[in-house]
């Protein structure tokens, strides 16, 4: 009996099922323990029926991280239209950064973290469209952060010399650095509220941000 046919969508829900799987065990197992037979085993599925969906694992990391980008700039651009002021804007786009980053942990390790893939050395193999859509994701969080960033600066009088992309750059360091230290279980030895200190860096950030950005 030939195999069955199926439909786009429903190679489409397979692939979902493999990618949120993956992000399970990255989730409960850590990144190392990501791969395709883990994968497969944990789905009852065969290795090769993977193979089907996804060329590799790296595939699938790029996957999840392009549906990662665009869970961060729905929550962004979400909080941003509510804004009435340019205070507002910035506050609600920092909060939104923090809220991905604690809400959805595996996602931001893999778009943010160490783990992230290196999309690049995959431009000239066989999944350098995926990678390319990794690129395109990526892109769109930066050129809406630039939005948020040159509203701001433009709406407050700021005058800086500083070029946008500069400022774009300082302040995601100053929030991934945050926001790792706040993931990370050291926080609760050394800061004994840590709401409070995540409240007071996006107070700080938006009330001096002349001080602490540029």
């Amino acid at each position: 009996m030939p195999p069955k046919v199926m439909s786009p969508e429903m190679v489409e829900q397979e692939k979902n099922k493999i990618l949120v799987c993956s992000l399970e065990l990255i989730h409960s197992k850590g990144f190392e323990n990501v791969s395709m037979r883990n994968i497969a085993k944990r789905l009852g599925y065969s290795p090769t029926k993977i193979y089907t969906y996804f060329h590799n694992r790296d595939e699938i990391l790029i996957e999840i991280a392009i549906k990662s980008f665009n869970i961060i700039i729905s929550l962004v651009r979400e909080n941003i239209c509510k804004a009435t002021s340019p205070d507002d804007l910035l506050k609600n786009f920092v909060e939104s950064y923090f809220y991905f980053s604690t809400e959805y942990k595996s996602n931001y390790e893999i778009i943010f973290g160490d783990r992230a893939v290196d999309y690049a050395k995959y431009y000239g193999t066989e999944i350098e469209e995926t990678a390319r859509k990794q690129n395109q994701a990526a892109t769109e969080f930066i050129g809406t952060v630039l939005g948020v960033v040159t509203e701001f600066i433009h709406d407050k009088g700021i005058e800086t010399d500083m070029d946008k992309k500069t400022i774009v750059i300082n302040l995601m360091c100053l929030l991934h650095g945050t926001a790792s230290f706040y993931n990370n279980k050291l926080i609760f030895g050394v800061c004994e509220d840590t709401v409070q200190f995540k409240q007071d860096t996006i107070d700080r950030i938006v009330y001096r941000f002349k001080e602490t950005i540029l």
